[in-house]
């Protein structure tokens, strides 16, 4: 379970990075799109997945090298949600916008994440 809690970090961190492309190719090209909003809740929920999993092994005592890898996997799963009310009411080019910078922070909590499982 260890591995593919690894190999979905891995996995996670090119997703992130082809969200955060994306919006902000979006972000010069006219703004949000309707299957950027589906980008989001797909990756949010593959996050999610993940945070499970990793929580399950927390829970058989497979512990992360350094304890903040709890935190940074408390807070990826709330940036893109928090994103998304935030810029709600936006205009489409502002909230592809705000979704790039999103996805950029996503990209920098897992790449933490990445540098502090391992053991």
């Amino acid at each position: 379970m260890q591995a593919v809690h690894a190999a979905g970090g891995m996995l996670f961190l090119g997703i992130a990075g082809a969200f955060a492309l994306a919006a902000l190719a979006l972000t010069f090209l006219g703004g949000a799109r309707p299957w950027l909003e589906w980008a989001r809740r797909i990756v949010t929920g593959l996050l999610l997945m993940q945070v499970f999993l990793g929580g399950l092994l927390y829970a058989t005592g497979d512990r992360p090298a350094e304890v903040i890898h709890v935190l940074y996997g408390a807070l990826v799963v709330g940036v893109l949600p928090l994103a998304n009310t935030f810029s709600s009411e936006a205009p489409a080019k502002g909230r592809a916008g705000v979704l790039a910078v999103a996805g950029v922070v996503t990209l920098g909590l897992l790449w933490r994440l990445l540098r502090t499982g391992g053991g």
